[in-house]
């Protein structure tokens, strides 16, 4: 089950998450970790990912979520799934950018979501994070 291990937020409302699970799963379930991703798998991935954070807002808060980015990327001696949309709502849009850490024993995700008036606001500070971040 996973568990939010931290969550920080600036002054003008930009947030960082971070959640840990044990065992193997998540959105990239896939036993082979090639690191290329074909249009159908990102699809795919896509549309579990978006429903699953559809399902989890209140009907009248739904947003409408535009995937703007999927696949893998280099963070430090990390290559974890890296995810950016956008999501619009009735609070305005917003910027959002996931990371999916794989370790044999788990997996960490890191969410950065920027504000409607800055959506790069936080993210120099994610960005340290991820690139900072390792399994032990």
């Amino acid at each position: 089950m996973p568990r939010d291990d931290t969550a920080l937020i600036s002054t003008r409302g930009a947030w960082i998450r971070v959640v840990s699970a044990s065992g193997p799963g998540g959105w990239y379930t896939r036993r082979d970790f090639s690191f290329e991703l074909s249009e159908r798998e990102k699809q795919l991935l896509w549309e579990r990912f978006s429903a699953r954070l559809i399902q989890a807002v209140p009907p009248d808060e739904r947003p409408t979520l535009t995937l703007e980015s999927l696949g893998f990327e280099y963070y430090g001696q990390n290559r974890p799934l890296r995810l950016r949309f956008r999501a619009d709502g009735p609070g305005g849009s917003v910027q959002w950018t996931v990371l999916e850490f794989h370790g044999s024993s788990g997996l960490v995700t890191l969410a950065h979501v920027g504000t409607p008036e800055n959506p790069e606001e936080g993210i120099s500070g994610f960005e340290v994070l991820a690139q900072s971040f390792r399994f032990e």
